[in-house]
């Protein structure tokens, strides 16, 4: 399955001060070790 990161999804996962980083984090790491594919938009 394809996901599209935005923005904010990026932004949390770069900046570890952010109260989101975590989350957002463990949550590319799943799908990245699922093997899914991720996109992103400009």
């Amino acid at each position: 399955m394809t996901y599209l990161l935005d923005t904010n999804i990026l932004l949390r996962f770069i900046d570890p001060t952010d109260p989101s980083h975590a989350i957002v984090h463990q949550a590319i790491d799943h799908l990245r070790f699922d093997a899914q594919d991720l996109r992103v938009s400009t």
